[in-house]
């Protein structure tokens, strides 16, 4: 599957064989790529069909392949957007009062989580006022100081219980259940019960064909303010809290300005040995030239000139009272141990997971033309 994919995104073009099994595919040639084509709606699997059984006789749930409109000339790579066309989509074909919303990274590890929900939702006495229901991302074999923060224990015991005093926590973007009616803005009067069997109004005779048709209208490229809204909301873990919404700001103009464009790597999931045994030594892991690295690499190079020359200053200058640069060096001394993990990626690392030696060039002339500029 992987080999296929890269195939498809190195030609820019959709070979018979799979245009023969995805009919949303046939009109894909070298004028359209993934950047420039028309709406892709295949419905895979119509629960609506008798003979839509696995191999154990059970029903199948109605499976249904979406990819939006896109257009060089409109953003459209933020989920906000994407949710959207999905919700639209969802409306004509199936209008489950539930929405479950994952990443293609992401699974439950316990079976009844659905039920476990639901019983959220159905409650007699608070059901009613519930619009979401989520599981915040836990991920296993954290090490001891879990030094990468895969606990999530700011967002968990810190943001989301202090937003609760505002009416409820943020979407935290995967690991969520809604209900429908809540992302209409719908409210409800007291006493209101929702009808749990309301599906979407079908023609009985309605081919699938003429479905994906009619769920296609409206379909175009989605909000561009909520998508921007979205793209911008970068999540924050440690460090980059310093960085995320600088480098967010920079990316965002970039794009707006056609200088570069956006992308959606899928971060890769299969560790060698050498990064493994760096992730139980808890030894940070960079291994490449990030803009991101850039800035936190180049603060750092700024906060230990400083310190070296508020030293410098003390020893050559006589007239300099200690007492009164405490703070400032216990600050600027603090920074300093909170980037050592840096300073070692930069000058000190030998191994794959350092910070490439043009990173550590650039950084320290960033930090040094920074450290000069106030001079003149």
């Amino acid at each position: 599957m992987e080999d296929r994919i890269q195939s498809v995104v190195k030609l820019g073009l959709v070979n018979k064989e799979i245009q023969a099994k995805h009919k949303g595919f046939s009109e894909w040639n070298l004028v359209l790529n993934s950047r420039n084509h028309q709406t892709i709606l295949q419905i895979l699997i119509d629960g609506r069909d008798p003979n839509a059984v696995d191999n154990a006789g059970f029903v199948m749930p109605t499976l249904v392949y979406l990819s939006r409109e896109k257009r060089p000339q409109h953003h459209h790579n933020f989920k906000a957007g994407a949710l959207n066309a999905l919700i639209r989509v969802s409306s004509e074909i199936s209008n489950g009062p539930i929405i479950l919303t994952l990443d293609c990274d992401m699974y439950s590890n316990d079976a009844q989580t659905v039920r476990d929900t639901l019983c959220f939702f159905m409650d007699e006495d608070k059901g009613e006022e519930i619009g979401f229901v989520q599981y915040p991302q836990r991920f296993m074999n954290n090490t001891k100081n879990d030094f990468y923060a895969n606990s999530f224990r700011v967002i968990t015991k810190l943001e989301l219980s202090g937003m609760d005093g505002y009416g409820g926590p943020m979407y935290i973007g995967t690991g969520c259940f809604f209900r429908r009616e809540s992302l209409s803005g719908k409210k409800y009067i007291k006493g209101h019960k929702t009808d749990w069997n309301k599906r979407a109004q079908r023609d009985g005779s309605e081919t699938v064909d003429e479905l994906e048709d009619r769920a296609k209208m409206g379909l175009k490229y989605g909000c561009l303010v909520e998508d921007v809204t979205t793209g911008l909301a970068i999540h924050s873990r440690g460090w980059k809290k310093t960085s995320a919404y600088l480098f967010g700001t920079i990316d965002c103009a970039l794009n707006l300005l056609g200088i570069t464009k956006s992308a959606f790597p899928i971060t890769v999931k299969i560790a060698d040995d050498e990064l493994s045994k760096r992730y139980e030594q808890e030894i940070m892991e960079f291994g490449t030239t990030s803009p991101m690295f850039t800035i936190l690499a180049t603060l750092a190079m700024i906060n230990i000139l400083c310190l070296g020359g508020a030293i410098k200053r003390l020893v050559m200058d006589d007239g300099v009272r200690v007492e009164s640069f405490v703070l400032q060096f216990a600050q600027c001394g603090l920074w300093v141990l909170i980037n050592l993990p840096i300073y070692e990626g930069l000058f000190l690392r030998k191994d794959e997971g350092r910070m490439p030696p043009s990173l550590a060039f650039t950084s320290t002339a960033l930090a040094v033309l920074a450290s000069v500029l106030p001079m003149h």
